[in-house]
């Protein structure tokens, strides 16, 4: 108590700094400036600002680092993609332990995960995205050298998830549909892409739920029969590969069918003839289409379905 001349004190290297008595067990002291940020500062502490403790802690300082951007600045909900912070004046002469980047989601009521920086260099750091989301929703990224100040350019970062990719074979001779992957998160200046058989492409189109990609000829021709990988990227970074690939085939043709008419319930069975049917491959689902009414078919044989 200052009555009794008991005044506490901190050190930071050489600089002695009042301290504020709390409790018992906790001292609070405002650290001064100081010129030197490249040194960690041996930390102690005084009841009469002439014994000292040894109390083998550290103190160091940084300089306010410069933010500019983050790469990429979208990842899937299940978390790992490396976001990279650019800027400058970065140091680690802080604690490791408190080095961290912060994600705040904005419309999910979930608390805020964080994960620990790892230092490239003056003008890079970089940190896993967190995962563990139960939708894509859109974040605040920041980031902290000492684990209570964070700063202030509340970059954003979105997250997306692919939920499948229909249909997932063609004709050989590219004159199919498209391909449409469905999920959640997706955006058109993000650099979406689509690659079939090893080849990149643009999508066709893009919008918050669904990538459109192209499916081109075979490279084997028009008559090629086999499996190929398939795989986006909904941020033109990180690839998500379908399991399975895309499956090509002949394309089949129809001769005729049997019968002509049927009961507008849809009750009726409608027998195909022609020549290239099959079903031998995993990814196969068969179909037939009446105007707009779609509706499943089996296979019988290569020159039957119904």
């Amino acid at each position: 108590q200052p009555q009794y001349g008991i005044i506490p004190h901190c050190k930071f290297g050489n600089t002695v700094v009042r301290a504020h008595f709390d409790s018992t067990v906790r001292l609070v002291c405002s650290s001064p400036p100081s010129p030197g940020t490249n040194a960690k500062l041996d930390f102690e502490v005084s009841l009469n600002g002439i014994d000292w403790t040894y109390t083998n802690f550290t103190f160091a300082y940084f300089e306010e680092p410069v933010m500019t951007s983050i790469y990429p600045d979208m990842g899937s909900i299940e978390g790992g993609e490396m976001v990279y912070v650019n800027g400058d004046k970065f140091t680690n002469h802080t604690d490791p332990e408190y080095f961290k980047c912060r994600f705040t989601p904005t419309t999910l009521q979930l608390p805020p995960k964080e994960s620990q920086v790892e230092f490239i260099n003056s003008t890079t750091i970089r940190c896993p995205a967190p995962g563990g989301w139960p939708q894509g929703d859109d974040m605040i990224v920041q980031v902290t050298q000492n684990g209570v100040d964070w700063d202030e350019h509340h970059f954003d970062y979105s997250y997306y998830s692919v939920h499948r990719a229909f249909p997932r074979s063609g004709p050989s001779d590219g004159k199919g549909g498209v391909i449409v992957v469905t999920g959640e998160g997706f955006k058109p200046k993000a650099g979406p892409k689509c690659r079939m058989n090893g080849t990149e492409s643009t999508p066709l189109s893009v919008s918050h739920d669904t990538i459109r990609c192209a499916i081109p000829p075979a490279e084997g021709g028009k008559d090629y029969y086999g499996n190929v990988d398939f795989a986006i990227t909904p941020n033109g970074a990180s690839w998500y590969p379908f399991d399975g690939g895309f499956q090509y085939y002949e394309q089949p043709t129809v001769e005729d069918i049997d019968p002509k008419m049927g009961p507008s319930d849809g009750t009726g069975i409608i027998n195909f003839y022609g020549d290239n049917f099959r079903a031998d491959y995993p990814l196969a689902e068969l179909g037939c289409k009446i105007g707009t009414a779609k509706g499943k078919a089996q296979y019988v044989s290569e020159r039957q379905v119904k």
